[in-house]
């Protein structure tokens, strides 16, 4: 019981709770290992990447089969590594002598290693440990090119929603969207600054109520319906906040019912360079299949080609509600790009002083690097795995 509340808390976005019956439970004398890398989950998405560890340290001590919970891929998004006498290299590496390691946790290892030995500047070691990692995942992978061009096809030849709901009055959806690993984590974090802002993680909302309508054109009381339950988890007990922001990156498939729910709606869309994109995807594990396409370069190259076209689509579509970040300029120039984007939400209140107030969950792969100071160092990251990973002066960049 206790997990399941755990989980369903997680799942509503409300970490910070679940860790909560977590600790609570383990202090009372439930000293699970489960609990525990829950725990230790949880902590990391909150920010807490010490006690992250010490969770997943006990959890290890009490059964070896705590090692196929994610906890390798855990340890190594704690930090950034400065040496690779570090005990986690011994700890990966020994991993992979183990013959009773299951696939998928020999795979994250991998990718586990590949962090790691990327954090110190080993990056052909890196290259090689991501290169293993990539071809395994992509034997599993159940993404099809083929099904995602269709997918694109059919949404840039179908007309706007004929049937739209009145504008919402007293707050603002913002989608901040774009291709993953494009800085759209790193966005909603500091716009989370301005004090009435308010960061809901990436929400599936949009793809659920997607799926519900079956490619039909939803009704007014559909919509209705849609806008009242996704409400919910955009305000959910805290209205204070006149912006809410749902930045799950591939709700850009969705940007029609996204305007057809909320007129005022704004859309942010996040650009990077493509070569930039596809090595922080092909460096990282995802939980989730409809990412499967981060393993295999040439896939990765059609979604960011696809996701262009749909992003010009929709700014054409919807020119007053679209807005684009450029990553490169966002990391140079950090308050100028912020100020420009606060200025076209028409936020209200100044930026409090970075990156102190941003305390909001974190849930993806972003969770370490969100939470530092604004760097430059990922910018033109690509230049220095060319001579180990070639394919990416393939990627089309315009």
């Amino acid at each position: 019981m206790v997990i399941q509340a755990v989980e369903m808390l997680d799942d509503y976005g409300r970490p910070g709770d679940a860790l909560t019956i977590c600790e609570n439970a383990i202090a009372s004398g439930l000293d699970d290992p489960r609990l525990h890398t829950y725990a230790g989950m949880l902590s990391i998405q909150l920010g807490r990447f010490e006690q992250a560890r010490q969770h997943y340290s006990r959890a290890l001590e009490q059964t070896p089969e705590a090692v196929n919970w994610n906890i390798p891929l855990g340890l190594a998004g704690l930090q950034r590594y400065d040496k690779s006498d570090h005990p986690d290299f011994s700890f990966f590496h020994a991993l992979l002598r183990r013959p009773d390691l299951s696939d998928e946790t020999r795979r994250g290892v991998l990718f586990a290693l590949g962090k790691a030995y990327d954090d110190v500047g080993d990056i052909a070691a890196a290259a090689d440990y991501l290169r293993q990692a990539n071809t395994a995942a992509h034997v599993v992978s159940r993404w099809s090119r083929k099904h995602w061009k269709r997918a694109i096809k059919a949404r840039l030849a179908a007309p706007m929603n004929p049937v739209t709901r009145s504008a919402q009055q007293d707050w603002t959806p913002v989608f901040i969207v774009g291709v993953p690993r494009s800085g759209t984590t790193l966005l909603a974090q500091h716009l989370t600054r301005f004090p009435e802002v308010k960061n809901r993680g990436e929400l599936g909302w949009l793809q659920f109520w997607e799926q519900r309508f079956f490619a039909a054109t939803p009704s007014r009381e559909q919509l209705d319906e849609a806008s009242s339950q996704y409400s919910k988890q955009l305000l959910q007990d805290d209205q204070r906040a006149r912006w809410y922001i749902d930045k799950q990156p591939l709700n850009l498939l969705r940007i029609d019912l996204a305007m057809a729910l909320w007129p005022n709606a704004r859309i942010i869309y996040c650009e990077r360079d493509p070569r930039d994109i596809a090595l922080s995807l092909w460096s990282q594990s995802f939980h989730d299949s409809a990412h499967d396409y981060a393993y295999d370069l040439g896939d990765i190259a059609t979604v960011i080609s696809d996701c262009r076209r749909l992003a010009a689509h929709w700014r054409a579509r919807y020119p007053a509600s679209f807005n684009t970040v450029i990553y490169e300029q966002f990391v140079n120039s950090p308050e100028e790009t912020l100020d420009a984007v606060a200025a076209w939400l028409g936020l209200g209140g100044d930026a409090v002083a970075a990156p102190e107030r941003a305390t909001d969950s974190i849930a993806t792969a972003s969770v370490w690097q969100a939470r530092q100071a604004i760097y430059r160092s990922s910018a033109g990251r690509w230049r220095r795995y060319l001579p180990y990973l070639p394919e990416l002066a393939t990627i089309d960049i315009h």
